[in-house]
């Protein structure tokens, strides 16, 4: 579901308040460096991270998802 925001008056400038759950989904800190790129139409912002940084979340993704559905995945894997 869409997220609408409105833009808020900085000085010569326009800022987009991030609700902090978003952060919190995207592991967005306070330190964190973002890319934002466009097509001309829309832009999109997207952290920076480290290959480390990544495979750190890769792995924690990994043994979330595994503690989950991992019983599930072992029988369908089986079937």
């Amino acid at each position: 579901m869409p997220i609408v925001k409105k833009l808020i008056s900085h000085g010569n400038s326009k800022v987009l308040v991030v609700d902090r759950a978003l952060l919190d989904l995207l592991d967005i800190k306070d330190e964190t460096k973002v890319q934002i790129t466009t097509d001309g139409r829309s832009f999109t912002v997207a952290p920076i991270r480290s290959p480390e940084e990544n495979d750190r979340l890769f792995q924690s993704a990994l043994k979330d998802t595994n503690e989950k559905y991992g019983v599930m995945l072992g029988k369908l894997a089986h079937s």
